[in-house]
């Protein structure tokens, strides 16, 4: 068998994991907005179960890349809380820091992050108060080394 090593004549770039950088940088707020960041539930599988108060982050899709270096990225945010008012004052508030959002988190570069407006949305398996919104991030792409 013949393995035929191809020439690569520009940079092979990858996308950074936004979920991560944005839990990272959610995270690093806490103090603003009070509750756990994550991917996911806290409490397994048991969808039953409303968590005091939660912001989960999910990457639900992102356009093909502008050019070798930008890569842009739909974020999810949904935050529980155990009242309306509370989860509105929770999803205004990460929404306005998510905005703010730019420069080094962890290995990501964000360039800039956009919100769409907070709305309620009804949780039919916990019926606690939930909103949601989704923020578009451009981030610079990683160069895989290929040397």
């Amino acid at each position: 068998m013949t393995i035929v090593m191809a020439m690569v004549s520009r940079a092979i770039v990858k996308p950074v994991d936004i979920e991560a950088a944005a839990v990272m940088y959610l995270t690093g707020l806490e103090p603003l907005l009070g509750c756990m960041v994550s991917t996911r539930r806290p409490y397994g599988t048991d969808w039953s179960t409303a968590p005091d108060e939660l912001i989960r982050v999910t990457v639900v899709g992102g356009g093909e890349a502008r050019d070798l270096v930008l890569d842009d990225a739909v974020l999810a945010i949904e935050v529980w809380a155990p009242d309306s008012e509370r989860a509105a004052d929770l999803a205004a508030t990460t929404s306005a820091l998510l905005d703010a959002w730019q420069g080094m988190t962890g290995d990501a570069l964000i360039y800039q992050c956009q919100t769409q407006r907070p709305r309620s949305v009804d949780d039919p398996l916990t019926r606690n108060p939930r909103y949601l919104f989704t923020a578009s991030v451009t981030a610079r792409r990683h160069v895989i080394d290929t040397t």
